[in-house]
C-alpha cells in the first residue's frame, strides 16, 4: 500500500508540474519586469523666464545681506578657520543668511526660484553643521575641508544669484 501511495503522490506531482510548465514558463511576458521606464521627476528648477526674473525692488533686498554674509564669510575664512568655534560660526552666518533671506516675502511668480535660492544657504549651514560634528568627535583633520567646504556652498549660492540677478550675493 505505501508504494501505491508514493507512486500516486509522484504521479500528481509530475502532472502538477508538466501543467505549470505549461501556463507560464520563461517565455511568459507577465512574468518579466515592464519594458517601459518610469516618468521622469517634474523639474523643480524654474522654467520660464519670469520665474528667474526678480523685480528690482526685491533684488535690492537680497543683495545687502548677502554681502553682509559674503564679509563675515571672509572674515572668518581669512582666520584659516582651525578651531571649533569658527566652524560653528561659519554655520552660523549661513544659517542666519537663511533666515534673512526667508524673512523677505519673494514675489509669487518666483516663490520656486527664490526657495531654492535659500536652500543653497541651508545647504552651506548643513556642510558646517557636520564637519562640527566630525570636529566634536576629535577629527582634527576635519578642519583641512573649512576652504573646500566654503567654496563648494558659495559656488552654488554664486550660480544662482547670478542666474536671477542678485549681483551683490555673486560679487565675490
Amino acid at each position: 500500500m505505501r508504494g501505491a501511495c508514493r507512486l500516486h503522490a509522484v504521479a500528481v506531482l509530475a502532472v502538477c508540474a508538466a501543467f505549470l510548465s505549461a501556463c507560464g514558463g520563461d517565455n511568459d511576458p507577465s512574468a518579466q519586469p515592464p519594458t517601459t521606464t518610469p516618468p521622469e521627476p517634474a523639474e523643480t528648477k524654474p522654467q520660464s523666464p519670469e520665474e528667474k526674473s526678480f523685480p528690482a525692488a526685491f533684488v535690492k533686498k537680497v543683495d545687502p545681506i548677502c554681502v553682509k554674509a559674503e564679509e563675515q564669510l571672509d572674515k572668518v575664512a581669512g582666520t584659516r578657520a582651525r578651531s571649533r568655534p569658527a566652524v560653528q560660526k561659519l554655520a552660523g552666518i549661513y544659517e542666519s543668511t537663511a533666515a534673512d533671506l526667508e524673512g523677505l516675502k519673494a514675489p509669487a511668480q518666483n516663490a520656486t526660484a527664490y526657495k531654492e535660492f535659500t536652500q543653497a544657504f541651508r545647504h552651506g549651514q548643513d556642510l558646517f553643521t557636520r564637519l562640527d560634528a566630525e570636529v566634536g568627535r576629535g577629527d582634527s583633520s576635519a578642519f583641512e575641508r573649512v576652504p573646500q567646504l566654503i567654496d563648494e556652498a558659495n559656488t552654488d549660492i554664486k550660480d544662482q544669484a547670478q542666474q536671477y540677478g542678485f549681483d551683490g550675493c555673486g560679487a565675490h
